[in-house]
């Protein structure tokens, strides 16, 4: 207070970032090309090695991070599963897609690969009426 008058405290100003939606569509294309590079050196690398071998070497960097990452926040939850037939069924499924998808990059150029694999989502969704028995409304076709 000085002569009398009030002094009044700066308004704190807001930090300037972006909004949600936009930190989540560039996170989304750094992940997209993230996976075009992966899937670019798996395809110079299935060239001149055997596609297990591809994806071991994949998983041996990759399972340590996302150890890393997440085991801080939850440790137990990382291993405990209640239906390990179910898990080891989908492990198995993954690991013979990512097989498959990276013995087709040695022969089909990379960008028809990529055209084939975005119809994945049409797929699911055409399959999991017959096998899973869901319905599917006009907006998801």
């Amino acid at each position: 207070m000085a002569d009398g008058k009030i002094e009044r405290a700066a308004a704190p100003r807001a930090v300037p970032g972006l909004a949600p939606e936009v930190k989540g569509i560039l996170l989304a294309l750094l992940a997209m090309g993230f996976f075009g590079a992966m899937d670019a050196l798996s395809k110079t690398l299935v060239q001149h090695y055997p596609a297990p071998l591809i994806l071991w070497l994949r998983h041996l960097v990759a399972v340590p991070l996302v150890l890393a990452v997440l085991a801080p926040k939850r440790p137990l939850r990382l291993v405990r599963t209640r239906r390990p037939l179910l898990q080891l069924a989908r492990v198995t499924l993954l690991t013979v897609e990512m097989t498959l998808v990276v013995m087709i990059f040695r022969t089909m150029p990379l960008a028809d690969a990529h055209a084939i694999l975005a119809a994945t989502p049409l797929v699911v969704t055409a399959l999991s009426v017959p096998l899973l028995g869901e319905r599917v409304g006009w907006r998801r076709w």
